[in-house]
């Protein structure tokens, strides 16, 4: 006999049985433990237990999205009949997720059928365009699934609403200083979150919502609140500000830094500082260079600062103005859903095997050349090429703030306003 087939007070019978302890998370804990802590300590029934043991916590679970989808279309059941109207809105992490839960629900009998369900991916590496359809109004008879990351949170309304489907994943973006490396890592969301995504449903009328994990997760394991940025990103801008301002002077970053709120780790700021020395911004005593002192007035990263700087030295301003503005904002390319090959194909056409960058560059030169014909030639260069008109023009924008920047502390000549371009 299998542990599937032993009842619950046979599975619990166990000498060397230890009941997880309430700070343990799921995914650490034994199947039996599992069972213990929703069986016994919450009072679920045996079934439910059992599924429970047998998730694996850390993975989204697709198959679970697609039941409870099809449970919110078809109405719900008698015990809780569900409104057959309104748009449904699923919450994943990312671009990678969003297109695995879009194949799947595409390849669904029911759910794949385009004439009743209008699929809607939105992610921000999207286009403009694309990202509109979240807005439009739908044919009668036809429902809107939008396939969403957390840019559906806060940023936007869709005002036809009624039902969120949270997984209770998020990207979040961290620095670990000890290896110096910045990563986007898939993270179980906080309470805050969790209340603003159920805070979508229903903006205009009764909404529900489904959390797809255990309310004891999230009353013992969720933070209150998401991890502050400070204490999750570089601090090399932060540590040049408190460099640059007279009322520190003489103060060390760490002194400043420790009188905050929720102030960062110490091996964040020291490795901050050794990486600004590293740039050439602070000399081997932490003091201010002279490159320091002017990337202390640029509100943007050291790097992006140290570009712009070169590249008006070096006169190659144009270029380092739009490889910065690129860097600032996000890759012009857009990888459309369906058309990820001839994307990949017209974007080899401007690339530069040793660099990004230099890629980028070429793609906008190539995009201004044809918008010197008008705006319309821009635009159908862009929709051609795969190119995001909305993010070129930002870059654009992006290139003209930061000559302004140059300007003011003066390294391009004379007094250089964005009305001036």
């Amino acid at each position: 006999m299998n542990m599937d087939e032993l009842s619950a007070e046979v599975l619990l019978k166990d000498g060397n049985f230890k009941p997880a302890k309430d700070k343990d998370p799921d995914e650490k804990c034994s199947t039996k433990q599992i069972f213990h802590r929703y069986k016994v300590d919450c009072g679920w029934s045996e079934g439910v237990g059992r599924t429970l043991a047998r998730m694996d916590f850390e993975k989204i679970n697709y198959e679970l999205i697609e039941k409870v989808v099809r449970y919110i279309v078809e109405g719900g059941s008698q015990q809780q009949p569900l409104p057959r109207e309104g748009s449904i809105l699923v919450f994943l992490p990312g671009m990678a997720e969003i297109s695995t839960l879009h194949e799947t629900l595409a390849s669904n009998r029911v759910l794949g059928d385009k004439q009743r369900f209008l699929l809607v991916p939105l992610h921000s590496s999207l286009s403009s365009e694309e990202q509109n359809m979240v807005f439009s109004k739908t044919k009668p008879g036809q429902r809107k699934i939008v396939i969403s990351t957390n840019i559906a949170e806060t940023s936007i309304t869709i005002e036809d609403c009624v039902y969120v489907i949270e997984v209770g994943k998020m990207k979040e973006r961290r620095f670990a200083p000890d290896k110096n490396m910045e990563s986007l890592d898939t993270v179980w969301v906080s309470q805050a979150n969790a209340k603003q995504r159920k805070g979508r449903a229903g903006r205009v009328r009764h909404g529900y919502c489904f959390h797809l994990y255990t309310e004891f997760r999230y009353d013992l394991h969720f933070r209150t609140d998401p991890v502050p940025e400070i204490q999750r990103i570089p601090l090399e801008q932060m540590v040049l500000r408190i460099k640059i301002l007279p009322c520190f002077k003489n103060k060390s970053v760490e002194k400043v830094l420790s009188r905050i709120l929720e102030p960062p780790s110490n091996l964040g700021i020291t490795s901050a500082i050794a990486r600004l020395q590293d740039v050439g911004a602070l000399d081997p005593v932490s003091n201010l260079s002279p490159l320091g002192y002017h990337l202390a007035q640029l509100p943007v990263d050291v790097r992006v600062g140290k570009i712009l700087i070169f590249g008006a030295v070096f006169r190659c301003l144009d270029s380092a103005l739009t490889i910065a503005a690129a860097l600032s904002h996000k890759s012009p390319f857009t990888s459309p859903f369906r058309e990820r090959e001839a994307a990949n194909k017209a974007r080899s056409k401007f690339l530069a095997v040793a660099s990004d960058q230099i890629t980028i560059l070429r793609a906008y030169k190539a995009w201004c050349r044809a918008a010197e014909s008008g705006q319309k030639a821009g635009w159908v260069f862009s929709q051609e090429n795969y190119l995001g008109q909305k993010s070129l023009q930002t870059i654009a924008s992006l290139k003209h703030q930061f000559a302004e920047m140059l300007s003011g502390i003066g390294f391009i000549p004379g007094n250089v306003k964005m009305r001036d371009f």
